[in-house]
């Protein structure tokens, strides 16, 4: 007969998982894709102002790709 235990002394076909936990392990994996802030340094900062300045003067439009932990978020303004 084979032995229903495992290395980790758990049976085989214990498997089920409670809702809660399932839930839980599913927003574990969300936060583990989360990007981190760019950082930006003072050329970068002042670039960026210079062509919000000129596109506010000109009155043209910039696209802009937002900060989003998860995604992406490009705006036309």
């Amino acid at each position: 007969m084979r032995s229903r235990l495992k290395d980790d002394g758990l049976y085989e076909t214990s498997r089920m998982i409670m809702p809660e936990h399932r839930e839980a392990w599913l927003a574990q994996c969300e936060q583990q894709k989360r990007r981190g802030k760019p950082n930006l340094d003072d050329q970068e900062m002042q670039r960026i102002s210079e062509v919000l300045v000129d596109s506010y003067n000109r009155s043209s439009t910039v696209d802009l790709i937002l900060f989003n932990p998860f995604f992406e978020e490009p705006i036309s303004e």
